[in-house]
């Protein structure tokens, strides 16, 4: 069952890579770019940085819920990684995170890595747009058609992608989640990056919707303390990214890293 559901989650975001692929080489797109964000571009790249291009949320619907999921950029001395990006219809909030890229001087082209956290729709469908990415998704490195395993299909955890830039493993919501470990950030300290792994800042608090929508809610559990107990703070699949209390690591059962502020 598992191997099924990986399968249709990579089969899914192949599918979505190639839809309308063309849409953003339409010259009248150039307003996305500007010659002067150069300088603005440089000052980003330097050390390590994480921030949302997209602000996720979560808010019910008549018979469903309405899913946006988070979308970040991330700069390791030069080196500059999408995680996760909106669906493939979802054309509001691809406008969102073409204007941030913009806004830090960045063209799709200059992306090295796209790392997709996992196979929901709310989290992928604009892999297209970065054509000189290494593409990312579960244990997979995804060009056109072919897909070749990476170390987390070959018995390891997590490996390292640049020198502050992890990839690990953190199944749970679904079989193949993946999360980003930024370490050393300018601001931040050790940042994770982690989908729908955690939800929002309260799901953290009360898990009980995250763990109704999560495939293996016990392994979700124990991945979910791994990366808070690791991290200083958390970017979620569906809210801002916030700081990791004391309070947040006693309910992760963190042993011996407790802050005099938290």
């Amino acid at each position: 069952m598992t191997t099924f559901i990986l399968f249709i989650g990579l089969f899914c975001l192949a599918e979505a890579q190639s839809f309308n692929s063309n849409q953003w080489s339409n010259p009248s797109m150039n307003r996305f770019y500007n010659p002067q964000n150069n300088q603005n571009n440089q000052n980003n790249q330097r050390g390590t940085n994480v921030s949302q291009l997209i602000v996720g949320s979560l808010m019910p619907i008549a018979n469903g819920f309405d899913f946006v999921g988070s979308s970040s950029i991330i700069t390791d001395n030069g080196q500059l990684f999408i995680v996760d990006t909106p669906n493939s219809g979802d054309t509001k909030n691809l406008n969102v995170m073409m204007q941030g890229l913009q806004s830090r001087g960045i063209q799709p082209s200059q992306i090295n890595y796209l790392i997709t956290t996992h196979g929901h729709p709310d989290h992928f469908g604009q892999g297209h747009l970065f054509t000189n990415a290494k593409n990312l998704m579960g244990g997979f490195e995804i060009a056109g058609s072919a897909f070749t395993t990476t170390p987390l299909r070959q018995d390891k955890d997590a490996y390292n992608l640049t020198p502050n830039i992890e990839l690990w493993n953190t199944p749970g919501h679904t079989a193949q989640d993946v999360s980003l470990i930024a370490h050393n950030t300018v601001c931040c300290g050790t940042v994770a990056v982690v989908g729908d792994l955690i939800l929002s800042d309260q799901d953290v608090l009360n898990s009980t919707l995250s763990m109704s929508f999560a495939q293996e809610p016990v392994i979700a559990k124990m991945n979910r303390n791994r990366v808070i107990c690791a991290s200083d703070y958390i970017v979620p699949g569906h809210g801002p990214m916030f700081r990791v209390t004391d309070q947040m690591r006693q309910i992760a059962q963190c042993q011996g890293r407790l802050s005099t502020d938290g």
